[in-house]
């Protein structure tokens, strides 16, 4: 059980499920690692606490194997997403995110196939 000193009372908090997502990355934002921690939020005459019931493995967890896992949850679950809402796989503009690496000014990007 983590507890939780003193929130502020306009924080909104609610006893229930809850979710608790944990990341770090060096300064440049690279080396992310990542997990969250799934479980109930609790209140009572003490204060506030998350008891957490489930650990989910996010980015740099467990090596390649975790990399591996993590990309193919993920795809996994934006077609069931996409799927349950009927709709289309959205098209991505890679041609804008090259020119973002590269550096060129927005009126110089144009799409690449």
């Amino acid at each position: 059980m983590l507890w939780i000193p003193a929130p502020p009372d306009d924080l909104g908090l609610e006893p229930g499920p809850a979710c608790l997502l944990c990341h770090r990355h060096d300064e440049r934002l690279w080396n992310l690692k990542s997990f969250v921690v799934r479980g109930r939020l609790l209140h009572d005459k003490e204060g506030w606490a998350f008891t957490p019931e489930k650990f989910i493995p996010g980015m740099g967890i467990g090596g390649l194997w975790g990399y591996v896992r993590f990309v193919l949850t993920g795809r996994r679950n934006t077609r069931r997403y996409l799927a349950a809402r009927g709709l289309p796989r959205p098209k991505v503009p890679w041609g804008d995110w090259s020119a973002v690496l590269e550096g060129r000014p927005r009126e110089e990007r144009r799409e690449v196939p």
